[in-house]
């Protein structure tokens, strides 16, 4: 099940369209660099054509390797046999496709001209998996077969699998099922959301006849989040056995993290949520409409409203300029940025936002003033 799971997390296009993207910056720097030399070598007179033709070669071959070796693991990954009918989707329509360009892209060009044609088939590649990818779901069927046909199994639901107790027999150890909600089967639609990971939104029918929702998410370590649950499961276990906190029923939701190998597990789906993010968002939206001209609503009905600012975009549009006053101009990694100057960012942003736009959403979402202090508390 396992195994089954970790080929759904990152399906080979994904793998694909990830490693092209994080390689298309790196390739045009490559390529600008490949230019200027070029043109430095086509000045030297001393130098016959075959001369500077050799020359220009053997730089590129130099330049281009470390890239030629990340698209070869990446083609060796992707290269074993078809396991799945999703793999051997993939390896009908790609296969070829990527053995010819990156055997072109090993090559070095006749003329500098030529120069910015030779990242051209990865693109062409990159533009097709990336309209593939715009799919919002795939059958579990096509991903992961042996799960589809799945009809009955001993193992626990994930989060649920405390209950097992484990006792020694002849055999070793063995588990004690008895009352145990256990996998039942996978249900053939698997969502894929549309983030950058592209993790998979799995509905898992249980032994009780309910139906359990994770999300399947890879490339990332879940093993801190299960730890970060565990630890909110231990402050719960204080907070009940003090008289102080019980009374008040205080204690801290949490959902379940199933790590399944050091990149990818298995998240609980958590119905009815609403993110900080939303709220932030619909203040935004109210702000915004707040600041239109009331007489020139009648003259706006076919221009929208201009899109609201991500937080993203505000933060750059504040850490950039502050870092340009501190002299930093050059683009440095983030954790180099100097301490002083995103304290200030933060602060300047949070001035922008009223302190108490989540008390006003817990207040508009309380039935009442009990309920409404009941969550002031928590």
């Amino acid at each position: 099940m396992i195994n089954e799971l970790e080929n759904v997390t990152v399906l080979w296009e994904e793998l694909w369209l990830s490693t092209l993207q994080d390689l298309h910056m790196d390739v045009m720097r490559r390529i600008n660099v490949l230019k200027e030399e070029a043109a430095r070598v086509a000045e030297n007179a001393t130098l016959s054509q075959v001369e500077k033709n050799k020359i220009s070669a053997a730089k590129y071959s130099a330049m281009m390797a470390p890239i030629v070796v990340a698209l070869e693991r990446r083609l060796a990954s992707t290269s074993r046999k078809p396991e799945t009918p999703h793999e051997m989707w993939f390896h009908q329509e790609y296969e070829e496709q990527l053995k010819s360009a990156i055997l072109a892209f090993k090559t070095p060009p006749m003329y500098a001209a030529a120069l910015g044609d030779v990242w051209r088939p990865f693109d062409n590649i990159a533009a097709s998996l990336a309209s593939y990818q715009r799919k919002s779901s795939i059958s579990l069927g096509e991903v992961a077969p042996q799960l589809a046909l799945l009809s009955s199994s001993d193992v626990p639901m994930p989060g649920l699998e405390k209950q097992v107790s484990l006792s020694e027999s002849e055999g070793g150890l063995a588990a004690t099922l008895q009352g145990i909600v256990t996998i039942s089967s996978f249900l053939d639609q698997v969502t894929i959301l549309s983030t950058k990971t592209k993790p998979k939104k799995l509905v898992i029918l249980g032994s009780d006849g309910k139906k359990y929702t994770y999300l399947l998410k890879g490339r990332e370590d879940l093993r801190l989040d299960a730890r970060i649950m565990q630890l909110l499961q231990a402050i719960n276990s204080f907070l009940r056995t003090s008289p102080e906190t019980h009374c008040h029923s205080l204690g801290i939701r949490y959902y379940s993290v199933t790590p399944i190998s050091g990149r990818a597990g298995l998240i609980q789906w958590v119905d009815n949520v609403i993110s900080i993010y939303s709220i932030f968002k619909s203040w935004q939206n109210r702000v915004q409409l707040s600041q239109l001209p009331a007489s020139g609503a009648g003259n706006t009905i076919n221009s929208a409203p201009p899109p609201v600012p991500r937080p993203s975009d505000m933060f750059y549009g504040k850490i950039i300029p502050a870092l340009k006053e501190k002299g930093i101009k050059r683009v440095i990694s983030r954790r180099d940025w100097p301490h002083e100057v995103k304290r200030k960012v933060l602060l300047d942003l949070m001035k922008e936002v009223p302190k108490q736009l989540l008390h006003q959403e817990l207040w508009c979402a309380s039935e009442g003033f009990k309920a409404f202090s009941s969550k002031l508390k928590r």
